[in-house]
């Protein structure tokens, strides 16, 4: 029998069973050899689970593997999703290269990533700013585009760093030089820093500053005058399409309520503790469960906008699964025409738009 390594109970079990039927497959045995020579890699607890078991009450090895299951479900290995991979940051002092290859190797771990939330997983989580500057001047069109110009920009910044071309500069601007450094790896310098750059006077380029968003007569196409309609639209939250969400310009948070919650199957230990109230219509308390992060995107790849959002999660009757409030908006640089039952937002290439639905 080929070596296989020993299931004692607390290890991944799915991905013990799954190499042990694939090894016994291309040996071509039958389903009775495989119930039989399965145990001889059990030990431990395992060993005794299967000691415990009456004689004759395992009639195929699929049954076999099922009981198996339900008795150590907890030892398994708990699958990946797209909320995992957007809390996967680079780390101070790590490298671009070694961020890329540790990036890789968690999301190889999510079933059916889409594209687009890799992307933007990918984009959150790299601390360089003059990479990020670099994307937000041009966005890439695809993962593929973004991986390829990850890979352009690890070899200049190697080749740089092997010919140690560091620029030249006097005892006197030396330390203004390293303070400007140091602030660029904060979140207030990488901010400063952003607005410096987009700031800046570029000669013989012409910087986009064009980000007015407005609203007019052809924007209501579509659109049943007179209306007192509210705005609902539908976006991807987490890694699920999440249909009637309230665009509320008079909500102070946004809200998610329990009922649905429960229904994108996230656990209650994701929930933080809330010490404050929120205050109903009629000025009646309404109790918090908690708050919880969660990815959130709006728009089409690649013109969409992201971001990680903080939501308040309530146990209350509502027709709408959640609230995009103005902090919401604000985070997605979001304006919003209830009368023009539209949405509108910035990226890098432009002015975007979602209708309520």
């Amino acid at each position: 029998m080929p070596q296989l390594p020993h299931y004692d109970g607390t290890t991944d079990l799915v991905d013990h069973l799954k190499t042990f039927k694939t090894m016994m497959l291309i040996h071509g045995v039958s389903d009775d050899f495989m119930c039989r020579a399965y145990p001889a890699t059990l030990i431990g607890a395992a060993r005794d689970w299967y000691s415990s078991l009456p004689p004759g009450s395992i009639r195929s090895f699929e049954e076999f593997g099922d009981q198996l299951v339900k008795h150590f479900l907890s030892s398994g290995r708990t699958r990946k999703t797209v909320a995992s991979l957007m809390t996967v940051k680079q780390k101070k002092g790590e490298t671009l290269k070694e961020f890329i290859a540790r990036f890789n190797r968690e999301a190889l771990q999510i079933p059916n990533l889409d594209p687009s939330a890799a992307m933007n997983a990918l984009l959150c989580g790299v601390r360089s700013v003059d990479f990020r500057m670099s994307i937000v001047k041009k966005a890439p069109t695809s993962l593929a585009d973004l991986i390829t110009r990850v890979e352009k920009y690890i070899t200049a910044d190697e080749t740089l760093t092997a010919l140690n071309l560091i620029p030249d500069v006097d005892d006197g601007n030396k330390r203004k030089v390293q303070e400007e450094e140091r602030g660029r790896t904060s979140l207030s310098g990488q901010k400063a820093y952003a607005r410096q750059v987009s700031s800046a006077h570029l000669p013989g380029k012409r910087l986009k500053t064009d980000r007015t968003i407005s609203f007019s007569d052809v924007d209501l196409e579509g659109v049943i005058l007179p209306h007192n309609d509210a705005m609902v639209i539908e976006m991807i939250l987490s890694d699920l399409l999440v249909k009637k969400l309230l665009v509320d310009n008079g909500s102070s948070a946004n809200i998610l309520y329990y009922h649905a919650f429960k229904q994108m199957g996230i656990p209650e230990a994701r929930l933080k503790p809330f010490d404050s109230h929120l205050y109903g219509f009629f000025g009646n308390i309404v109790s918090v469960e908690g708050s919880v992060e969660l990815p959130m995107w709006v728009g089409n790849a690649p013109h969409h906008n992201f971001a990680m959002m903080e939501f308040l999660v309530v146990k209350a009757q509502s027709a709408c699964n959640t609230i995009l409030g103005r902090p919401g908006q604000n985070l997605l640089r979001a304006i919003t025409s209830a009368y023009h039952q539209k949405m509108k937002f910035i990226t890098p290439e432009g002015i975007r738009e979602v209708k309520d639905n």
